[in-house]
Formats: C-alpha cells, structure tokens, sequence
C-alpha cells in the first residue's frame, strides 16, 4: 500500500516539476554511466604506436590549447573541448612486384604485339619481440573535427576573433570549424 501513496505524491506534482525531475534525473543517469563505464567490458579505443590513445592525445592537445589561449590579451580563463574526426593513421612500407608479359603472333606478313602487365603490393615485415609486423613508415596524428573555446572574455568580438584565429592556425582548421563563447 506505500507505493499507492507514493503514486498519489507523484501525480499530484505539477507537470512542469515531473519534467524538472525526470531532466534532473536523466543527467544523474548519463554522469553514471560515464561513471560506471561499459559494464565491465574493456572499451577499446585507438592506440598510437608511441602508446597514447586519441582520447589521451585530445585531452593533452585541449590543455596545451587552454595554456595557449589563457595568454591571450582579454580572455581571462578558459576550458577547450576538441572533437576528433578519426583516430591515428598509419602509413606502412610497400614492396610492389610488377611483372610485363608480351604475345607475339604472326599472321601471314602481319606481327602483332599483345602485352599484359600485372602488380602486386606487400608489406616489408620486420622481426620484433611480439613477432612479424609490417614496418611503420609514418604516423599521422589524429585530425580535429572542431573545437569549442569557453572563456571570461568570450563575450567581446575581438577577443573571440583573435582566438579563433589562434586556433585555426594552431590545428590547421577552418574557422567555421571552432566556437568561442564567454563564460556563465
């Protein structure tokens, strides 16, 4: 019979405090699940060859940025959020084997020439401690999809302007590609 009382408690609520509590109670929900994790299942993520993970190499590129931009006349603090297009890309060495193969016919006083070719791309293999692996040439870091920049002075056009200009060079990103706002 309590849970009928407590029935007759929440319906009695007004519906605009039911949709604060259920907000309220949906952001608890998603800030534990970040918590939680994926429920004992191991998350994979990307693992650079120099052992850094995208997330890691964002979260080290944000704080490198927040330096940056906190010496900015007229910005005052500031919090970056960097999202990433893709995680690290690797470029391995090729061996390419080509081979040409030629048809010679004749028909009476005519020669005809017919060649083939066909090619075949390896990997070069290098021996290493966790056995056969194909040697990396290059690593290219992960690419930033956007940046958003919180700052005090977010609120002034010439401060946010020189700070998009800041970013875009920093990360070789378009400008429409970042969002400077001043912060509550």
């Amino acid at each position: 019979m309590k849970w009928q009382e407590g029935l007759k408690k929440i319906t009695s609520i007004s519906k605009t405090n039911r949709l604060i509590v259920c907000g309220v109670a949906g952001i608890l929900l998603i800030g534990l699940s970040t918590l939680i994790g994926s429920g004992g299942k191991q998350q994979e993520s990307a693992e650079t060859s120099s052992g850094v993970t995208t997330e890691e190499y964002a979260v080290q590129l944000e704080h490198r940025l927040e330096k940056m931009i906190k010496g900015i006349k007229g910005v005052g603090t500031c919090k970056v959020l960097i999202t990433m297009e893709q995680g690290a890309e690797y470029i391995y060495a090729t061996q390419d084997k080509n081979s040409t193969e030629v048809d010679e016919t004749s028909e009476s006083d005519k020669l005809s020439t017919e060649s083939k070719s066909s090619g075949e791309q390896t990997y070069i293999m290098v021996s290493t401690k966790q056995g056969e692996q194909p040697l990396l040439l290059t690593e290219l870091a992960p690419r930033v999809k956007g940046v958003v920049a919180v700052c005090d002075g977010g609120g002034n056009p010439q401060v946010v302007q020189t700070v998009i200009q800041a970013l875009s060079t920093a990360l070789d990103i378009r400008e429409d590609q970042i969002c400077v706002v001043a912060k509550a």
